[in-house]
């Protein structure tokens, strides 16, 4: 009987999340406001602290960023350099001025530096890392039905690849997103939340996690060639709203990898955290959060999508 009472849970709020695709889906703007949101019935919650290794944090965590430094990310970044200054516009380097001047592409351009750093730290350290079919329904837009009247230019984002936990019994799943907007610092993206929603779905589905109260989603999102973010949601039973928790925006701009684009490169490489499994006696959502669950090691990628 429990396990019918938590399938029918599980379908009620893959009809919650139903219905918020198909705002999306009629959605025409790259922005969605708080207004919205809470009209969709999905919550903001406080803000993600990322810039300390160990916050005390009263909020439901569930990614644990890699401050292993054995693991060589700083050097790692160092040799992927050039990488990151690779993009369509040759004058970047000589225009300290420079704007990229290509909106569909600049996102997917920088993303190729966080892919060549985080290849090269699984391939040196997780020895069975690999692909695999995904049959995940990723975010895709090829743009918007208006252009931007300042700059001219359509709006889109696409889905880079996607990431689950090495321990199959972990619901947790990521996603890199390269977006060619840049979101203002109180406002949530299309392309995030529609990201958070795919893949909440998709945990939902097939009863493979049916004994786990929550499935908790983070989404990387490279915005324009100059900005990133990552937003952490899960779906929280209790109030029947999907719950999200945004980082500041990270400054990616610039001829070199930032420090925030190695803050963004160690989420990257993240440990799954928090009691997500049903107890005996039902647990605190979010409990232990903060302590990671070294035995699952870091995340795999298993579809790659651009």
């Amino acid at each position: 009987m429990e396990q019918i009472r938590r399938r029918e849970m599980e379908e009620a709020q893959r009809d919650h999340l139903g219905l918020i695709y198909e705002f999306i889906e009629d959605h025409n703007r790259p922005v969605i406001g708080d207004e919205e949101l809470a009209s969709l019935g999905v919550m903001k919650s406080t803000k993600l602290e990322i810039d300390d290794p160990a916050p005390i944090d009263l909020e439901p965590r569930y990614f644990h960023p890699c401050y292993d430094d054995t693991r060589g990310i700083e050097e790692v970044g160092d040799e992927c350099r050039l990488i990151w200054g690779e993009t369509l516009d040759k004058g970047k380097g000589v225009d300290p001025e420079w704007v990229p001047n290509v909106a569909y592409r600049n996102p997917q351009y920088r993303a190729k530096w966080f892919w060549a750093c985080y290849d090269t730290l699984s391939y040196c350290y997780d020895e069975d890392d690999g692909t695999q079919s995904g049959g995940y329904n990723v975010p895709y837009l090829e743009d918007f039905e208006y252009p931007d009247r300042e700059t001219g230019r359509q709006e889109m984002y696409v889905s880079h690849s996607v990431f689950t936990a090495r321990c199959e019994d972990r619901p947790h799943t990521a996603i890199l997103m390269c977006d060619a907007s840049v979101a203002p610092e109180d406002k949530m993206l299309l392309s995030e939340l529609e990201a958070s929603v795919a893949l909440l779905r998709y945990q939902l589905a097939g009863g493979r996690f049916t004994d786990h109260h929550t499935k908790p989603v983070l989404v990387y999102t490279i915005q324009w060639e100059t900005h990133g973010r990552i937003t952490q949601a899960h779906y929280d039973a209790k109030i029947n709203k999907l719950v999200i928790r945004q980082s500041r925006i990270l400054n990616l701009s610039g001829l070199a990898p930032t420090s925030d684009a190695y803050i963004l490169l160690r989420w990257m490489m993240n440990e799954p955290v928090g009691e997500t499994e049903y107890k005996h006696s039902e647990p605190e959502e979010g409990s232990d959060a903060g302590l990671p669950n070294n035995s699952c090691g870091p995340r795999v990628v298993v579809t790659k999508c651009g």
